[in-house]
């Protein structure tokens, strides 16, 4: 389960629409139900409600748990990756030309891989752009550059990227 006890979570209500409630995760339902042939666990958050707020019983409430969190890591665009599973590569602009780089890769999402070794922040990663060309890599209309940077903030579930 990927789900925790104690895990953080954030909670949006219609009542509350311009605040995010901060929560855990206080229990996790050991039987589960099914509807129409989905398996689900009923999960509780304890929510912290800030002073001043009253919240009624029934409100409806959408809850966004994080079940991984990076910080301060490098990433890249999951396409930028070609190689194999074993030995993933990206193209890296260096001296006015496309070198191709051996990395190792950490955590993803849908969209984005920490990259673990192999890059450092600042490093140009060449990836493909969606139109047709007639050029390669050349820096010209078939690439596009895409600076790295820290800071991720990555979370699971909830679908919105990790989150």
């Amino acid at each position: 389960l990927y789900i925790q006890e104690g895990a953080r979570a954030t909670v949006i209500m219609d009542a509350l629409p311009d605040r995010e409630l901060e929560g855990t995760v206080s229990e996790i339902s050991s039987t589960a139900s099914s509807q129409q042939g989905v398996v689900s666990y009923p999960i509780s958050v304890r929510l912290v409600v800030p002073q001043g707020v009253e919240l009624r019983e029934g409100l409806s409430a959408t809850a966004s748990i994080i079940i991984r969190e990076e910080l301060n890591v490098l990433l890249v665009p999951l396409q930028t990756l070609y190689g194999t599973f074993e030995q993933p590569l990206v193209r890296v602009w260096s001296n006015g030309r496309a070198e191709d780089r051996a990395v190792t890769l950490g955590n993803s999402d849908d969209f984005w891989v920490v990259v673990r070794e192999g890059l450092v922040e600042g490093d140009q990663v060449v990836m493909e752009a969606q139109t047709t060309t007639t050029g390669g890599f050349g820096g010209g209309a078939g690439g596009a550059f895409r600076g790295l940077t820290g800071g991720f903030g990555g979370r699971g579930g909830g679908g919105q990227g990790q989150r």
